[in-house]
């Protein structure tokens, strides 16, 4: 699943077991909140907003797993043993156990089951990064394309000595990239820098030679040196009046 986020609830609403107008046993709960904000990821946080999950849950193809702890199977829903539906709070679920599901339910019944979770796959450009004024690094998720399972869990968080993957790849190389940019602005630059100087360099005739490629890198250094310089000079100028 290293291609897929995990995201969880702690202490979900409504996770419970009931009966059904049949009179069977069923386990309903919540397994995506909108405009809930996450914990702490690993130096950022998450919000869904809603209609995050339409293009998901769109999908004709649309064949989602219902599990215990994103391992065992409780139900699926191309079987109806696992019914998803999209309300005002997020995504919901109603799972129908089978029988040989009976210590879920009694686990469920004695609380020792508080959370509820679900494996995704953001969409391309589903996903916006913002720093707010507090310093938090916000990521707001308003496209999810694919949807693996929803979960009823033990342990709704996300402890870093759990080896269970809770950040996909590409969730990964999102979050570097942005703190790339908030560190290193200036080093961030530098493919726009070499783009720039590529620009002004015009096609060569074909009486010309072609210009020196390490020209070229000569140049763009020098531009990139002095940004860095300019930034500097900024950093300073900043330290001297929070000093002053």
């Amino acid at each position: 699943m290293s291609d897929l986020d995990i995201r969880m609830v702690e202490a979900a609403p409504t996770l419970e077991v009931r009966s059904d107008e049949n009179g069977k046993t069923v386990i309903r709960g919540v397994a995506a909140l909108y405009n809930s904000e996450s914990r702490d990821l690993g130096g950022f946080t998450e919000v869904l907003l809603p209609g995050a999950f339409d293009r998901a849950m769109a999908d004709p193809k649309l064949d989602v797993f219902a599990k215990l702890d994103h391992e065992r199977v409780l139900g699926r829903s191309i079987s109806g043993t696992l019914e998803l539906s999209l309300t005002e709070r997020g995504l919901e679920y109603v799972i129908h156990p089978k029988k040989a599901d009976a210590d879920v339910v009694e686990a469920l019944e004695r609380g020792d089951l508080r959370g509820s979770s679900f494996a995704f796959r953001i969409a391309k450009g589903g996903d916006q990064w913002e720093r707010r004024s507090d310093g938090v690094t916000v990521r707001t998720i308003s496209d999810i394309e694919f949807l693996g399972d929803v979960s009823v869990v033990h342990t709704p968080a996300y402890p870093e000595t759990d080896n269970k993957v809770y950040l996909s790849s590409r969730t990964l190389e999102a979050a570097k990239a942005e703190f790339e940019q908030r560190e290193h602005p200036v080093l961030a630059d530098a493919e726009e820098i070499e783009a720039e100087d590529a620009a002004l360099i015009p096609e060569p005739r074909s009486e010309e030679p072609a210009v020196d490629e390490r020209t070229l890198a000569a140049k763009a250094a020098v531009r990139m040196l002095d940004r860095i310089e300019k930034d500097r000079q900024v950093r300073e100028l900043i330290g001297q009046l929070r000093g002053s």
